[in-house]
């Protein structure tokens, strides 16, 4: 066997024109090029995720800030309405200062349904829902169409985006103990 012919044996598969050593080098140029387009790719994919979570997440930080303000706001509101209560029991020499309160009120309500607050239904005479209502005790009835009814509210009750901020206390109607446990 001579020179060139085991040469050409040991280099099988690979070529020694310089065309076929340009187009293989183009062919991994081009994998490398692939490569780093689909790095590329998933990079700015993994940050646009992340930019979602992070604006989430400060969405989030921001509503239960918001929520927390409200919370502390609405024993202040509560304190205010039993002030402008007691001030409408006053003299008559009142009135001027009822109307300030009454402007004041209408501007706390204002601001506070602006925040996303809004005021739980409850009225005597509605029935008695645990999801939104607390009881905070009872009133006995003999008219077994009351019971499980709202016979007084205490204190109102709020929602804020949907979720129950503060559950509104009410007295809630109940059989009368004295009907010697009778059952329909």
């Amino acid at each position: 066997m001579g020179f060139w012919h085991r040469r050409r044996k040991g280099n099988r598969g690979m070529s020694d024109s310089p065309d076929e050593l340009n187009a293989e080098s183009g062919t991994s140029e081009e994998a490398a090029r692939n490569l780093d387009a689909e790095k590329l790719l998933r990079l700015q994919a993994d940050f646009e995720n992340f930019r979602r979570r992070n604006a989430t997440a400060r969405a989030e930080a921001a509503a239960d800030a918001r929520r927390q303000m409200l919370a502390g706001l609405l024993s202040v509101y509560d304190n205010f309405l039993r002030a402008r209560d007691y001030a409408s029991a006053a003299p008559a020499e009142a009135v001027p200062y009822l109307e300030g309160f009454d402007a004041i009120r209408v501007q706390l309500e204002q601001f506070l349904r602006e925040q996303g607050l809004e005021e739980i239904e409850s009225e005597p005479g509605q029935h008695f829902d645990p999801k939104v209502h607390e009881a905070a005790g009872t009133v006995a009835t003999h008219d077994p169409e009351a019971e499980g009814t709202i016979a007084e509210v205490i204190r109102r009750g709020y929602r804020f985006k949907d979720s129950v901020l503060r559950p509104a206390t009410v007295l809630v109607y109940a059989r009368s103990a004295n009907e010697g446990g009778e059952t329909d």
